[in-house]
């Protein structure tokens, strides 16, 4: 206000005068934020501890301390308070009045612009120049030796000072109050969603356009339409007002958003097709497609109307498509080209798990995104760890935003919880739905290939993917075979594995049902919509176990023969890969699964192994079962007490034979030949399961002694 009254000329006292002093606030606070942001070989005053933590960052005390004092007066007069106009006190009303002129009059497009080019600044000089020190610091201390390493340990022990933790969340706040307008976050069925922030929806194109035209450190030189990465600073202000700015009507009012998306999805399908620059981007802390990305990608995704929608994933779809059937991942290469491959096929697993929540976000529709904005407070912009940045891959490899596996607030698990209104749109064509699986399956073959390399990041994220694609299409994902040829032996086991899957999940859900304890999400939703279209609908247990247990038993014979054919050629083939042994292993378990199935017991997998036991309270000291017993825990009747040594002598028994079976890596899941409470299954005779049981023994046996003579062999050969 004194700023302002000072800046008004005592002649007039225009509105456009005062708006052209709200104008001028601005553009002095942001002149001093440009002016600490700025580079400065000279040194501030201070002292020789601080300077010693300073060393390292063009961004001293002084210049800190400033730039966020400056940084909070603009955070303050642009935030629209949610005070009413009615509340008692005439100062409130003032300075809720005076708050509103400031950013009807005074907050310009021009500022905004600068504000943007200010958040690239800071992240070059307080982020990504801190951490390129750190790295080189790190180098230098392995050739120098102990002493080295030592003294910047030491260092990196203070990772980032006080002051810069303050700057950074100054402008992180402002960025967020920016971009909404208010303290926090409001509620879709809020009324003040009603009023757009930003200006209209040109307004808001132009602001995200010059957000999306970033330097070229982050578009590789100009090479991509989108950052990849976006810096945490435009990410705030970004996804805080896609969450704040009322839903778009039509196609025109959606503008920003569908430039946002399809810059997005043209930056991603060129470095798909030029995986050389995911790897140029990809350091430490730098993520190409971060979570933070993918994110702000659904959430823009899920403010449009459906068509565009359908458009955009449509368009999402076949560039994907296109780009992973150019056989990406199946060329060899050496010990040094295995960290470029994996920063690629990492890259690749992202996007997988990008398209997939994607899908499933639309299916379930806009009421998603009060989940989804959920996740854009200050607590998720924080400031990444230099004492992590200078670990090797192998103690800082699983971090959230690398190695996601869903969107929502647990991203390591892949579900898209379901809304209390879902839409039930179809996202995407049968024609797209079948790209979309034969897409998958070639990168799940590809992805045993490369599973030592990006410790099996793409094999999970597709594993998931065609998960969700078995509730989509399950007849496309069956009878699609994925873009590599017939005679690749990985895409072949690859489908094995994927029909095993479908075959006990099916199985599961026919004879045990669904659990009520899995909390439910758009797959689980799917899957029991589509639980009436298996092969085995109409069938009783007794014919779907033998249905099974036939289809299994073949895959068996022929799994031996693959191995036996190996044993006599001279030099080992390609049903020596990984995914032939996955596919080995898989057989025995859905065997195993299916044997399982022919008995129920009353009693939990927990209860064999004393976890659940209801006679805990009751065991004899010495049992080794218990930490602590009860006093006078043991009751004065003799017949329960043999009950209880009973119990206790069986539990012991199991708990010795697990630990057995650990060591020789073949712990039972289901001891139930040693559970009296077990039972065979309603409507299966004992005579028929007796029957599966020897037919499951002589098969299991004889992949066994195949895998011995295969093991000798290169045991041999190895010596």
């Amino acid at each position: 206000s004194f700023f302002l009254r000072a800046m008004l000329p005592a002649d007039t006292g225009g509105n456009n005068t005062g708006g052209t002093s709200a104008s001028l606030l601005f553009t002095r606070l942001l002149d001093l934020v440009g002016c600490c942001y700025t580079p400065s070989d000279s040194r501030d005053h201070i002292s020789s501890k601080e300077s010693d933590a300073c060393a390292a960052s063009t961004l001293t005390f002084a210049r800190s301390a400033l730039a966020s004092s400056s940084l909070d007066a603009i955070r303050k007069a642009v935030l629209v308070s949610s005070v009413s106009y009615s509340s008692d006190g005439d100062s409130v009303a003032k300075e809720d009045q005076l708050r509103c002129c400031l950013r009807a009059c005074g907050l310009l497009t021009d500022h905004t612009r600068r504000f943007i080019k200010l958040g690239y600044s800071l992240d070059d000089h307080l982020v990504r120049g801190r951490l390129h020190i750190s790295l080189a610091e790190r180098e230098q201390s392995q050739k120098d030796g102990d002493e080295r390493v030592s003294r910047m340990s030491d260092r990196i022990t203070n990772d980032f000072q006080p002051f810069e933790r303050r700057l950074w969340e100054s402008h992180i706040k402002c960025c967020l109050t920016l971009g909404r307008g208010r303290p926090g976050y409001v509620a879709s069925n809020s009324a003040s969603r009603s009023t757009t922030v930003m200006g209209d929806p040109k307004m808001r194109l132009d602001l995200y356009r010059t957000i999306g035209h970033a330097a070229s450190q982050y578009t590789d030189g100009g090479k991509l339409s989108w950052p990849l990465p976006l810096p945490a600073v435009h990410h705030a202000l970004l996804t805080s007002n896609l969450s704040c700015e009322p839903l778009p009507k039509t196609s025109k009012d959606a503008a920003p958003e569908r430039w946002i998306c399809d810059s997005f999805v043209a930056a991603l399908s060129k470095a798909t097709q030029d995986l050389d620059i995911v790897a140029k981007l990809t350091w430490k802390q730098s993520v190409p497609l971060s979570l933070r990305d993918a994110r702000l990608f659904v959430l823009a995704l899920l403010r449009m109307p459906k068509k565009d929608q359908t458009k955009v994933l449509s368009r999402f779809v076949d560039s994907f498509h296109t780009a992973v059937g150019r056989d990406l991942l199946n060329r060899t290469c050496t010990e040094e080209e295995s960290k470029e491959r994996a920063a690629s096929s990492e890259f690749l697993a992202r996007i997988v798990t990008l398209v997939v929540a994607s899908v499933d976000s639309v299916r379930a529709g806009r009421h998603l995104l009060d989940i989804l904005s959920s996740q854009t407070g200050s607590d998720h912009y924080l400031l990444p760890s230099l004492h992590c940045a200078t670990l090797d891959d192998e103690d800082d490899w699983y971090r959230r935003e690398k190695s996601f596996m869903g969107l929502f607030s647990d991203w390591e698990a892949p579900g898209v919880p379901v809304p209390n209104v879902i839409d039930g749109t179809e996202p995407l064509t049968k024609a797209a739905t079948t790209k979309l699986i034969t897409t998958f399956l070639t990168l799940f073959a590809a992805a045993f290939r490369t599973a030592k390399d990006d410790r099996c990041h793409l094999l999970f994220s597709t594993w998931n993917a065609l998960a969700d694609c078995s509730a989509w299409d399950s007849s496309a994902l069956v009878g699609s075979s994925g873009t590599a040829g017939d005679d690749d032996i990985s895409a072949k086991y690859a489908r094995q594995l994927i029909g095993i899957r479908e075959d006990m999940c099916a199985i599961h859900r026919r004879i045990i049902g669904s659990s009520d304890s899995v909390s439910e999400t758009m797959l689980s939703r799917g899957l029991v919509k589509k639980g009436n279209s298996s092969r085995y609908v109409g069938m009783s247990a007794s014919d779907i176990l033998k249905t099974g247990m036939n289809s299994a038993l073949e895959a068996v014979d022929e799994m031996v023969a693959s191995l036996l054919e190996e044993e006599g050629l001279a030099s080992p083939s390609s049903t020596s890969s990984s995914a032939a042994f996955a596919a080995y292993e898989a057989v025995a378990v859905y065997v195993s699964f299916l044997i399982s199935l022919h008995t129920k017991s009353e009693k939990r997998v927990a209860s064999y192994f004393g976890v659940n036991s209801e006679h805990a309270a009751r065991r004899r000291k010495g049992s080794g079962m218990s930490d602590s017993v009860e006093e006078g825990g043991i009751s004065s009747d003799e017949s329960e007490c043999d009950e209880d040594d009973e119990d206790d002598a069986r539990t012991i028994a199991l708990s010795r034979l697990h630990d057995a079976c650990n060591v020789l890596g073949a712990a039972p899941i289901h001891p139930d030949w040693l559970d009296t409470s077990v039972r065979v299954q309603a409507g299966i005779s004992p005579s028929v399961a007796a029957d599966a049981a020897k037919s499951a023994l002589c098969s299991l046996t004889k992949l066994a002694n195949a895998a011995r003579i295969g093991y000798e062999k290169s045991l041999q050969e190895a010596l």
